[in-house]
């Protein structure tokens, strides 16, 4: 019962931060200027250079910018979009420089697309457009980004192996250094297999990976993801602690079998 009783708290724990993380992110969505991105990638479809041309940095007004306008709009079809979904919002502020960069998902009746705004604002002045990035995609970042196991690289596999494994090899580690009769700095030991050291991370829908030599890791694994529309990221690190202690072990644990059969 005290079992069943702990997971149950645990749910109840992980919803409510859940719920208030959600909260907190609804909180930080700069919604007038949402808005004033969603209107303003609307005349790209429509095509009003001369609208769109207005809040325009003045730096980017150049010769070619007209070309670049239309380059722009070519990505958007003349059919209304099913859906427009917010998936990305990043706000910066310096001093009296606001700026956000803020992306949106487009659902057409045939195609998707990607449109990324970056604005900026000096104190209570008007909203600048510093630029537009178009992509199309292939299907909507939820199915792109969907764990599945189709087309997955052995690396893929590997990585999702250790990820499993690391942490249960470091806590069985971690409690058999709690048994062994080790005379000094146990609670250190103990504390220094708990860790991996380094990182090798991996994008489970790309297969791109990266690595980060300065860096620790508690258990030596993770997953990760950033929200429904961003990939999973799978981490694990050298569980060099728990090796350390294993190679170590016996060389402790004879030491203080000598010292006893000495005061014998």
């Amino acid at each position: 019962m005290k079992f069943n009783k702990s997971i149950i708290l645990e749910l109840l724990l992980l919803s409510i931060f859940g719920c208030s993380q959600e909260a907190m992110m609804e909180k930080l969505i700069p919604k007038e200027e949402v808005e004033f991105s969603k209107k303003y990638l609307s005349l790209f479809q429509s095509r009003n250079f001369e609208e769109i041309s207005k809040p325009l940095n003045p730096q980017l007004k150049t010769e070619k910018l007209q070309s670049q306008l239309e380059q722009v709009a070519q990505f958007f079809p003349p059919d209304p979009p099913k859906n427009i979904e917010l998936v990305g919002s990043n706000t910066f502020k310096s001093g009296d420089k606001w700026e956000a960069n803020i992306t949106f998902q487009y659902e057409f009746p045939s195609s998707w697309l990607i449109a990324s705004i970056n604005l900026e604002r000096i104190g209570d002045g008007d909203l600048i457009v510093n630029g537009v990035n178009v992509n199309p995609i292939r299907d909507s970042l939820t199915n792109i980004n969907k764990f599945t196991f189709k087309g997955k690289s052995p690396i893929h596999f590997i990585f999702l192996v250790l990820v499993g494994f690391l942490p249960l090899f470091i806590i069985f580690t971690f409690i058999t250094c709690l048994r062994t009769p080790i005379k000094k700095r146990k609670w250190l030991w103990a504390i220094f297999v708990l860790w991996g050291y380094g990182q090798f991370s991996i994008n489970w829908t790309t297969g791109v990976g990266s690595i980060k030599p300065f860096y620790f890791q508690l258990l030596g694994a993770g997953f990760m993801s950033a929200g429904k529309y961003a990939p999973w990221i799978l981490s694990i690190s050298i569980p060099l602690g728990a090796i350390l202690f294993w190679i170590r072990k016996g060389e402790m644990a004879q030491d203080k079998g000598t010292k006893t059969r000495g005061r014998s």
